[in-house]
């Protein structure tokens, strides 16, 4: 029942921001959830709650125990957002005034934000977490959210947060799908984003290469824009009409070419890409892009293979430049 009060306010709803740590949001119906929800239903008078959960792991700025009362200061729950938001449904929903089993809570006084990170880390190793997640409290996460959110796009650091806020799926951005982006339209590796998705950014090289305070926050949002719409033609395009197999393995590839008209630039730095001017992305110069990719994709092979290989990238850029000379004489 203390922890019930400690997370949430005087009306009973959660204190969000002491779960702004966390890696993810609320999972909803997922098997673990149902696990703790029937633990916590089921008050078997021989068990204790904490004998079958986790716990909780808080960092916190200070703590000091006086009089038998522990005062914390900048709580955040870094490990156990899902047994928290569990308990407040279990006695908000079933209005439990009192309940007298335990939960295992650590609390852990840090020094800086690289230990709370390191925290945040080994405590949530012991599940399949994608490494972008664990990226998710990298402060850089925090100003992209901050940036794209008056744009209209939510930033989905903390997985299914904004889901669970119910905004609208297509105007969700994951850390993983932005990656994908920069790696194709800056770092012009289209074939890297295709094939290592879900890896992209595990390797601290390739990561700082994506996400740094020395790229402008309006590369991630011109980014965000092209990529979106290079898809939305390739989903309607029909000369010929493309597979989702086809678009998927050319998306990013296209998405690179019109980069580059876009900047004139064979090259674009991350300045020029901030810059672009998006009035001139238009349907016609996406289908220049999708028409070139899919001729050498196509005449390749066209297949899985092809779009993950380093060759198609060089033919890409050799036609890239093409078109860059075309438009100059």
């Amino acid at each position: 029942m203390n922890y019930f009060k400690f997370i949430t306010d005087e009306n009973g709803n959660l204190i969000r921001y002491f779960f702004d740590a966390n890696i993810r949001d609320y999972q909803g119906n997922v098997d673990i959830n149902k696990e703790i929800r029937t633990t916590l239903n089921e008050n078997e008078p021989e068990e204790d709650f904490w004998w079958l959960n986790n716990g909780i792991t808080i960092t916190a700025g200070n703590a000091t125990l006086a009089s038998k009362k522990l005062l914390i200061e900048d709580p955040q729950i870094v490990n156990g957002l899902q047994t928290s938001f569990e308990i407040n449904k279990y006695f908000t929903e079933n209005k439990i005034e009192n309940d007298i089993r335990n939960i295992l809570v650590r609390i852990i006084k840090v020094e800086n934000e690289i230990s709370r990170l390191k925290i945040i880390k080994a405590t949530n190793s012991q599940t399949n977490i994608p490494p972008a997640s664990l990226r998710a409290t990298d402060p850089i996460h925090r100003n992209i959210e901050d940036y794209l959110y008056p744009k209209g796009f939510y930033y989905d650091r903390r997985k299914n947060y904004h889901k669970n806020q119910g905004r609208p799926i297509n105007k969700i951005i994951g850390i993983s799908y932005l990656s994908q982006i920069i790696t194709s339209i800056y770092g012009q590796k289209p074939d890297y984003a295709r094939a290592r998705p879900s890896t992209l950014i595990k390797k601290n090289t390739d990561y700082e290469k994506i996400f740094n305070d020395n790229l402008p926050l309006e590369l991630y949002y011109k980014g965000i824009i092209i990529q979106k719409e290079v898809e939305k033609i390739l989903v309607n395009y029909d000369n010929p009409k493309l597979s989702r197999a086809v678009i998927g393995d050319i998306k990013f590839h296209v998405a690179m070419f019109v980069t580059c008209l876009l900047t004139d630039n064979i090259k674009p730095t991350p300045t020029q890409i901030a810059d672009i001017d998006i009035s001139k992305l238009n349907d016609d110069l996406i289908k220049i892009a999708i028409e070139d990719i899919y001729v050498i994709y196509d005449s390749m092979g066209g297949n899985n293979a092809v779009a993950k290989g380093t060759e198609f990238v060089s033919e890409t850029l050799e036609q890239i430049q093409n078109r860059l000379t075309e438009n100059k004489a």
